[in-house]
């Protein structure tokens, strides 16, 4: 006998540890198998319009149902067919309901599907519905045991509002780990270092140059936030104070020089983004290592082969036509080619101009 209470409790708590963790997802597929004694649990979206029925989460199952299914079946799943006719978004229910047991058990996907696994009974929670499209939760349980009894659907029931909260929860959740993981990647392509800090002094964000440069000699990313070495602290402080008056339709704080123990320098500058909590971009450029568009960035933007690539980079590093083709091993001619190939590519029509789509874009930012 189920206590109910408790059950929900548990379920509830597994639920809302979920949006945003896909393995916590499986926990809760897996301690809902375990109270209401499902063979097989599963989250489904039935797409009519692109024919793809992807299971984003599964619990139960033989080796093998989940390609047949996706690959077919899905297509033809009986209940699926009849619901997204006759239910709204707010179903909660079994799978009598929808298809009673003779008129399913005549069906295909019954006798080559369900039978084999030895599948009957079904339950289903609907947690988003459109015109052409369901995302629902699906239960299976083998001929051999209960139907889905009015207890099991209770519980289901309870659970259903909770579940489709869960369910758009975890889908911000997604699409913002997705856009910080797109921004991330976005400040890692380019050139100059960006420091993101807030007024206290933390870094917020430092992008993959920052990281490169800002490595003790000179400049230094730490807990307490962006530090200068050899005296050179004060001078970067002021800076900082200087950029809360800089906004971003303003020309940058700066520029100062960090001195670095190579007797080269940093070049840095700043600038405040409006808000409540100010925050600081710290634009660092290193003049005798300019880094614009990296190779790889730059093939997968213009199409480029290894080997335009490879010559693309050279150029713009200040390389003449036969010291790069020197360096590639191949003949200043082959090199001539190459270089006309990435002209059209990239829609320049000099050296000059390429030199300043591949490495002109950290002197803008700190210019």
């Amino acid at each position: 006998m189920l206590d109910f209470d408790r059950e929900q409790h548990r379920l509830l708590d597994l639920l809302y540890d979920a949006p945003g963790n896909a393995a916590c997802w499986g926990n809760f597929l897996n301690e809902l198998r375990l109270a209401l004694k499902i063979d097989m649990a599963n989250y489904v979206h039935f797409d009519d319009r692109t024919g793809i029925y992807p299971v984003t989460c599964t619990s139960g199952g033989p080796p093998g149902f989940l390609r047949d299914y996706q690959g077919y079946y899905a297509s033809i799943d009986e209940w699926y067919l009849r619901a997204r006719h006759s239910i709204t978004g707010e179903y909660v229910d079994d799978g009598r309901a929808l298809c009673p047991m003779d008129e399913l058990k005549s069906t295909e996907f019954y006798n080559d599907f369900l039978r084999p696994n030895r599948w009957l009974h079904e339950a289903a929670i609907v947690l988003e519905m459109n015109s052409s499209a369901i995302t629902a939760l699906t239960m299976v349980r083998q001929e051999r045991q209960r139907e889905f009894s009015d207890q099991d659907l209770d519980i289901l029931r309870a659970v259903a509002p909770h579940l489709r909260r869960a369910s758009k929860l975890h889908h911000r959740f997604v699409d913002l780990q997705n856009y910080s993981q797109a921004q991330t990647w976005a400040l890692d392509q380019i050139g100059c270092g960006i420091v993101l800090i807030a007024r206290g002094g933390k870094i917020l964000i430092a992008n993959a140059r920052a990281k490169n440069l800002c490595n003790g000699d000179g400049l230094s990313l730490t807990r307490k936030g962006l530090s200068a070495s050899g005296g050179q602290q004060r001078d970067l402080d002021v800076l900082l104070g200087t950029s809360r008056t800089r906004r971003l339709d303003t020309p940058p704080a700066g520029p100062i020089a960090i001195r670095r123990n190579s007797g080269t320098e940093l070049i840095v500058s700043a600038v405040s983004l409006p808000g409540s909590n100010e925050l600081t971009v710290v634009f660092v450029h290193d003049p005798k290592r300019p880094a614009g568009l990296p190779g790889k960035l730059l093939a997968k933007l213009y199409r480029l082969t290894p080997a335009e690539t490879a010559l693309a980079v050279l150029i713009a590093d200040g390389r003449s036509i036969p010291e790069a083709a020197n360096l590639l091993g191949v003949s200043t001619g082959t090199a001539r080619v190459q270089l006309k190939a990435v002209f059209n590519k990239t829609e320049v029509h000099s050296q000059s101009q390429l030199v300043k789509l591949v490495g002109g874009f950290s002197a803008k930012l700190t210019s």
